[in-house]
């Protein structure tokens, strides 16, 4: 987004706003990077943790997520 001051105009009902905006429109090229960890707690219940990064040229938004996983995991015994 671009903004760029402007003047104000009163038309008898509102003001305009102090500035103008424009949508820039912009495409690149970037890379993904995610390392997940998972722990299974009970046959049906786990826990799971994780980083990621989208690496690219407008911008790199990094992040961290943590999740709770419900369903049948298919753990088999130890012997």
């Amino acid at each position: 987004m671009a903004f760029t001051p402007q003047g104000e105009v009163w038309d008898g009902v509102h003001i305009s706003a102090k500035y103008a905006v424009q949508k820039e429109t912009k495409t690149t090229v970037g890379g993904m990077v995610k390392a997940d960890f998972n722990w299974a707690l009970l046959p049906f219940l786990g826990l799971g943790a994780g980083v990621f990064a989208n690496f690219n040229s407008i911008q790199t938004p990094v992040g961290a997520h943590i999740k709770l996983i419900a369903g049948w995991m298919n753990r088999k015994s130890k012997k």
